[in-house]
């Protein structure tokens, strides 16, 4: 038998439907059995539906009343009481009829539709029994950006093992990468840096840097994950750090740098050597071809940096010490840490403060790794004799959670209307590097494009965001951070024109108003209007926009455009969930 149970909810049911025209159309089926109460949530609801249970030998049952996100806990632990509690349906009559309908005779026909779709799901359920099941004490914590860094500290110093997985060499994700945070505009990295340094501490929490988990089987208490660990090619243990590896005498003009320079390793001061043609013998023995080459005797040797494989004898046998290391790796290619801006080695930290301060060679870009050349350079420079041939491993991990705390990415706009291929349009996040300390520029503000400092920047607002074709939600923090950033600008440069073109200001959170009055009272202008389009003037650019308060459309000439683009799920969140 079916118990079927109607809720009067007091006059908001009952007051816009036929309710006894409900009892009648449900009593026509032999194996159903219907009450009505005036609250059915009441001690008073929930003692008929228990008395019915027992006395007619009730094995579904189908609550019409209101929400179950409202009242379906109530109904549940009750109906456990007296039968499997997953043997239950729930028809949301309140919400989605007698509310949602004005006509008394239209919310009774829904209401009725409804309720033979919950008694005709209800004959299909199933018991579903309970078990105790040993729960594994270790929790795997995916992501090590701010959130799952905190997530790993609140589980360790609560007593549980934490496996904390990162895809990149660094932890700290998104905010170690930022200058400053609103609306304090306290630094980004002072902010962050202890937890950072509690995570790499701390006994409870293991740290998995460049890894990535390919598969997760079990269920909870006891999940059984595959974490694949790419390789460093510079052993963990032994790397301090030093940095000796990946010193340089590189320093750009601007931040946006021509795709694998090859530098030169040595230089050789022409006032010091006396052309004695010690190091073109020695380099003959060691190289083959030499790297070093002499026309005739007594003349400054020549060097071809694409012949050198770094083995360093001619810096230690000069006898006039003529002869200094400018470049131990001479592979420069754009930094992925300051998203293509400035360069980084084939052996690197993606930043001089990065959690763990260890070294990784790159596969794509290392000599010795790539098979371009027997490279020695960083293995006969480090003391500690660190960089290696490691090979990747497959880890088994077995932990009773997971916490997914992926983050977020910025949308690819390529080829798009915001035109990001140019050099001089840039995301909110590169902008971030650009007024970094720690950034390709070391905070200065410059045009990628020629190192130049910028007359006139603007900013475009929900970049991707709010639009069908892209993302239609609100990224949230966009608004404030493009004020925030344009605060920094204006007090550094006040001379710089600053525009922000938006849609609508979001600016709800404690202070924020009060911070966006200040930007405007700093004299960064505010124009409401969406960009349709961004245009190439050779290294200059075009913003098409309008300003719908005074309903004109706009041409705004600018030198440096920074797009406000929408957040998404990094890459690999999807495969995870």
């Amino acid at each position: 038998m079916i118990g079927v149970f109607l809720c009067d909810c007091g006059t908001n049911i009952a007051g816009n439907m036929d309710m006894e025209y409900l009892k009648q159309e449900l009593s026509k089926e032999d194996d159903l059995i219907v009450h009505e109460s005036l609250f059915l949530c009441s001690q008073l609801g929930q003692d008929l539906i228990k008395e019915t249970i027992e006395k007619e030998n009730v094995d579904r049952v189908v609550i019409c009343s209101c929400s179950p996100k409202h009242h379906g806990d109530i109904f549940s632990e009750c109906i456990g009481e007296k039968m499997n509690p997953y043997l239950w349906e729930m028809a949301n009559i309140r919400e989605q009829c007698s509310w949602a309908t004005e006509d008394s005779d239209e919310a009774t026909r829904k209401a009725l539709a409804l309720i033979k779709g919950a008694i005709g799901a209800s004959r299909t359920l199933q018991e579903i029994g309970k078990a105790r099941v040993p729960v594994v004490k270790d929790v795997m914590v995916i992501g090590g950006g701010i959130a799952g860094m905190h997530a790993s500290l609140e589980l360790a110093d609560k007593g549980f093992h934490v496996f904390l997985i990162e895809q990149q060499p660094n932890i700290g994700g998104n905010m170690v990468k930022l200058d400053r945070t609103f609306p304090t505009d306290d630094c980004s990295m002072c902010t962050i840096s202890p937890i950072l340094n509690e995570v790499a501490m701390h006994k409870n929490i293991d740290l998995l840097t460049m890894a990535d988990v390919e598969g997760v089987s079990g269920h909870p208490g006891e999940y059984r994950v595959t974490v694949r660990k790419r390789p460093r090619y510079v052993d963990y243990d032994t790397c301090t750090g030093c940095g000796d590896c990946a010193k340089t005498d590189l320093v750009p003009e601007k931040p946006l740098i021509d795709d694998g320079l090859w530098l030169d390793r040595i230089s050789i001061d022409e006032e010091s050597c006396n052309g004695c043609g010690a190091c073109v013998k020695l380099c003959a023995k060691h190289n083959d071809p030499p790297a070093l080459t002499q026309k005739e005797k007594g003349a400054i040797p020549d060097y071809d940096t694409k012949k050198c494989v770094g083995c360093w004898v001619c810096v230690d046998k000069c006898p006039k010490n003529a002869i200094k290391i400018t470049n131990v790796c001479p592979i420069a290619v754009p930094s992925e840490f300051n998203l293509g801006l400035g360069f980084r080695k084939a052996i690197h930290v993606p930043d001089s403060q990065a959690v763990p301060l260890k070294y990784v060679r790159d596969q794509k870009t290392c000599l010795k790794l790539n098979g371009t050349m027997d490279c020695q350079g960083c293995m006969n420079i480090c003391q500690a004799k660190a960089p290696c041939e490691d090979q990747e491993e497959v880890m088994e991990l077995t932990v009773g959670a997971i916490v997914v705390a992926t983050g977020y990415e910025q949308i690819d706009l390529s080829g798009t209307e915001y035109n990001i291929e140019h050099p001089n349009v840039i995301t909110g996040l590169e902008l971030e590097r650009l007024l970094s300390p720690s950034g390709p520029t070391l905070g200065e503000l410059r045009c990628p494009s020629d190192g130049t400092i910028p007359k006139t920047v603007v900013f475009v607002q929900c970049a991707g965001s709010r639009d069908r074709r892209y993302a239609e939600y609100c990224s949230k923090i966009c608004c404030m951070y493009a004020t925030k950033n344009a605060r920094l600008i204006k007090a550094d440069h006040p001379e710089i024109e600053v525009i922000i073109s938006y849609i609508d200001l979001r600016a709800a959170g404690r202070s924020y108003e009060e911070y966006y009055d200040q930007a405007r009272e700093m004299g960064i202008k505010y124009i409401r209007g969406n960009v349709s389009e961004i245009l190439s003037d050779g290294d200059n650019l075009l913003v098409r926009t309008e300003n719908t308060l005074l309903n004109e459309p706009l041409l705004i000439e600018a030198d440096l455009v920074v797009l406000s683009t929408a957040m998404v799920p990094s890459k690999g969140t999807q495969h995870l969930i």
